[in-house]
């Protein structure tokens, strides 16, 4: 069954697994990056199918998101410590505002 977009998004299909991302300033990686160091140190996951489509993937994510920092890893866990809380009651985070801190060098 395909993912429902929400209003004005649509989705892009990243290596290597083909996960879907929204096509607006904010790109969720999923498993396309597991974390900000397999990304910015070029440093794929250890388990991957092709590296070339990874790289590729990472490259057109940085280029569709416009800005480093609004590319967000599936499984890095310091995206909770970067981005603000949505709210106190539930797990959930406000990936839309700006990061605390930057990884562009």
């Amino acid at each position: 069954m395909p993912a429902q977009d929400a209003p004005s998004t649509t989705q892009k299909r990243m290596p290597p697994k083909g996960r879907p991302v929204e096509d607006s300033d904010l790109r969720l990686a999923s498993d396309a990056s597991h974390y900000y160091g397999n990304m910015h140190r070029r440093s794929p996951f250890p388990i991957i199918y092709n590296v070339g489509d990874m790289f590729d993937g990472w490259d057109t994510a940085h280029r569709l998101a416009g800005h480093p920092d609004r590319v967000i890893p599936g499984h890095d866990p310091v995206v909770t410590e970067i981005y603000p809380r949505a709210s106190d009651k539930v797990d959930a985070w406000s990936l839309h505002l700006a990061p605390s801190r930057s990884f562009v060098k």
